[in-house]
């Protein structure tokens, strides 16, 4: 299944699993030094045991980046949708606290995977707040289970840019 991210965020990506294979090098480095110092006792090496669960984590964390990357789909941030949310859509929401009843209205653009940016009032469409809402049209709204409870989002409008 693809993930869709901006130009930057595949750079990032990329940016972060060149750091990963840097500290994945390092530890196996380390690990190297430990067996040869521990000589044949390296099975009772605590410190040899633990750098071969790091290495073991390491390579799992490369290997979601590296499947991530493998099916990014780059999108085009001038695209922006005008008729229902979506990657790149400016949106108008009112959200109300079901439990509370307070509403506040806020303007969000939907940006790619994982690409949370909220001083920038950018949100990842797989975050809580953007996920339940893609596809909907103004005038439309969706309950939902956020961070904070259970609320009501209502598309207000989509915005051609920032007002």
């Amino acid at each position: 299944m693809p993930i869709y991210v901006s130009d930057s965020g595949l750079t990032n990506l990329k940016t972060e699993l060149s750091r990963k294979w840097r500290e994945y090098d390092e530890i196996c480095a380390e690990r190297t030094v430990a067996h040869a110092l521990s000589g044949d006792g390296w099975h009772d090496n605590p410190h040899f045991n633990r750098l071969q669960q790091l290495e073991a984590n390491k390579n799992r964390e490369i290997a979601e980046l590296q499947r991530l990357i493998g099916t990014s789909v780059v999108i085009d941030p001038s695209s922006r949708a005008r008729d229902r949310v979506a990657i790149g859509a400016i949106v108008q929401l009112r959200i109300t606290d079901l439990d509370s009843g307070d509403e506040i209205e806020q303007a969000w653009e939907i940006s790619g995977y994982n690409e949370n940016e909220p001083y920038l009032r950018r949100l990842a469409y797989n975050s809580p707040l953007a996920a339940p809402i893609i596809g909907l049209m103004p005038g439309e709204e969706v309950e939902t289970r956020l961070p904070r409870g259970l609320a009501l989002i209502e598309i207000l409008a989509l915005l051609e840019k920032w007002p």
